[in-house]
Parts: C-alpha cells; structure tokens; sequence
C-alpha cells in the first residue's frame, strides 16, 4: 500500500530525517487557524505521483491564496482519487537529489537509485549523466555500503547529505519492510543538510503482522486507508479501482476476482472495486458483505453488483441468507444483483434467492453473469 505523503513525512520524522514544517487540513475554513508561514506549498493528499503536473500542488503567498487554493482542492478528483486532505507545507530552497530504495521482485534485491541532479523525470537521457543505480541484498548495511559507492564522484556536499539520509532510509526500509522509500526532491541545504521535500514510502501489507508501529498508523488514520483497515481489522480484500466503475464486485478467490476485473476492462466496462471476500471465514456474519455493500452506495456511477461465489467449505445457502441480510441492512444500495454461486449448498442458496428475482438475477454460468452487468451498464447509459 502506497502511503499520503503527510502519513510518509511522519515516519521519515520519527526516523530522524528532516521535512519541511507542514500541517495536515481537511476543511478549507479552519484555514485562518493555520500557524503557516508564506510562501508555502498546498499539496493534495491523494496516493498517486505527478500530482504537481495534474494541478494537485498549488504555491500560495497570502491567507487568500492559501484559502482559495484548499478551496479549489478539497473534494476535488485527481487521477480517479478524491482529494479529502491536504498538506500545507513551507517551501525549502536548496539544490535538489534524489535518492530511493525499492524492491526489486524479479532478482529479489534491493536496486537503490541516486542522483545529484534532481528528480524531476530521474529516467530521463537528460539526467543519464548525474544517476548513480546498483543493486544489492536487503541488508541495512549492504544499502548503505552501495549509495557510498554510487556518490563517490558527487559533488562533496551532495554526498554528504545523500549519504546522512541514506544510512537513515537503509535502516528504515528494512525494519518496515517496505517496498519502496522514495525522497524527490531531497533538498539539500548551503549547510550541508538534507531535507526531504517529498516522499514516498510503500509498505508490504503481508508483513504488517510483524509491523505494530505501521499497523497502528493505519487505524489511527482509518478515514484515509479504510481498504488497508478492513484487511488488517477483517481478514479480506476491497480495493476500489475507479470510483466512477458501473460494476461493483462481491467475489472471492485473488486470481479468479482479477481475471474478472480485466475482462471487465477488456470489454469496455469500469470495474469499480477488486474483491476477495473470503467467504470460507464468514461464520454466520454479514458484517463482511453490509461494509462491501456501504462502500458500493457511495459510488454514483454504479449500474449492478456482480456476486460470483465458487464455495468449498462454505456453505451457499448459509451465504445466501447473510447476503439477504446485508441487503436490507444497504437499502441505500440500489443497484441489481448478478448472482453466481457454485459448490455446497448451491439448490438451498437458489431457493432462498429465487422469491426475489427482482432484486437477485440468478446465473449458473460466469461469462454469462459478465454479460447481464454489461448490458446493464451499456443500457443504462
């Protein structure tokens, strides 16, 4: 999971790096409480990159300003996110690098990339000259021994300031276990310190039984990652792929959901979620599918709910009346159901649904449960 930069900021801190002063706003008329100072930096909290090029960064110089721009920002879509935060920071003037750590899952290394040229494009011909780029194990002090060899013919205090912050981020990517730190730009100052201006940190969500600290973020910040929380809190998947999909899945099975997501997308249609929902850990409880179904009443651009449902420990009928239940605790959900549902307890689930055929569209087959939410969301339109 990719972290807000605010949330990433706050554990470089912890870590000992310097970042720019900064304050976190939801609401753009608590604005004239800010204790900022001008200029600054107006920064849409949205897990994506490039958010400068997309008008998510906005440079302000007065109260009005300030106002205005987390005016223009707040609820506004940036690359398919809400913007619900933002960042306002002061602006740090120096000379740019660029350093990052990431893992490499093809070789199972660690590549760690420098440059004392700025970030802005680091792939780019332009900047060929000024990159440092190697691999090595994920070692704390492997990483730190390679930026020390990647630096040796930088400038001496743009060494030194990539070096001070990469024994920090060597240690930290290691105890997080994450699989990317990104600082760009790391602002380095005439004194010879390094300040993180942005970051980037993203964590390895299967490794969060090991990670207390991470975890605790999280449910502290459970409005911001609320998909992240329900796997820690509830033990499955929802990921919303495009707020404005036409389909919204209940499934179960990581690669079967997938597989579904891109024939969606490969026939024209917007999946609005993933979802593997891990019915075999249900015991009896709605509560899994009235939260999928809540999360789904929000979207406004929903045309039905694809259930596809392949059951081996459990029980379809037993599926079918939790199913029932979530509904009516969702009536907000108006959408129509596609139900699928294969394995034990198939006939007692169909006996159960098929009263409310109105509500429930019943299908044996998948493709054919992909083709009613298509031509719901093509007639529809």
């Amino acid at each position: 999971m990719l972290l807000l930069e605010h949330d990433a900021k706050e554990i470089l801190t912890q870590a000992g790096i310097l970042v720019p002063t900064g304050v976190l706003i939801s609401n753009a008329d608590r604005s004239s409480e800010l204790p900022v100072k001008f200029p600054n930096f107006v920064k849409a909290q949205i897990p994506t990159g490039g958010r400068k090029k997309i008008g998510g960064v906005i440079r302000t110089k007065n109260r009005f300003e300030l106002n205005s721009a987390l005016r223009a920002l707040l609820d506004m879509e940036l690359k398919g996110h809400l913007v619900r935060e933002c960042r306002v920071e002061e602006i740090i003037s120096g000379k740019e690098a660029y350093i990052s750590l990431s893992i490499n899952p093809i070789l199972n290394a660690v590549n760690v990339l420098v440059s004392d040229a700025g970030g802005i494009d680091i792939e780019s011909s332009k900047h060929k000259n000024n990159v440092g780029s190697g691999y090595c194990e994920r070692s704390e002090q492997f990483i730190f021994e390679t930026i020390d060899k990647l630096t040796v013919d930088f400038p001496p205090r743009m060494r030194s300031a990539i070096n001070d912050v990469g024994l920090i981020i060597a240690k930290l990517f290691c105890e997080i276990e994450a699989t990317l730190i990104e600082i760009n730009p790391l602002m380095v100052l005439d004194s010879g310190e390094g300040i993180a201006c942005d970051a980037k940190i993203i964590l390895d969500e299967n490794a969060f039984v090991r990670q207390p600290g991470i975890v605790e973020l999280i449910q502290k910040r459970s409005a911001a990652y609320s998909e992240s929380v329900i796997k820690i809190e509830s033990q499955f998947d929802y990921i919303e792929i495009n707020p404005k999909g036409d389909v919204g899945l209940i499934t179960t099975g990581a690669g079967l959901s997938m597989q579904i997501v891109d024939e969606l997308l490969h026939l024209g249609v917007k999946p609005l979620n993933f979802c593997d929902i891990r019915t075999g850990t249900f015991r009896g409880n709605p509560d899994r599918l009235i939260w999928v179904m809540r999360k789904m009443s929000q979207a406004t651009c929903l045309k039905s709910v694809l259930v596809n449902i392949f059951a081996g420990v459990t029980n379809l009928g037993e599926l079918a009346e939790l199913l029932l239940q979530a509904r009516r605790v969702v009536p907000e959900l108006a959408a129509p159901f596609v139900v699928r549902l294969v394995g034990s307890g198939e006939e007692q689930a169909r006996r159960t649904l098929s009263p409310l055929g109105h509500e429930f569209e019943l299908v044996t087959d998948l493709e054919e449960a992909i083709c009613s939410v298509i031509s719901r969301s093509q007639n529809s339109k």
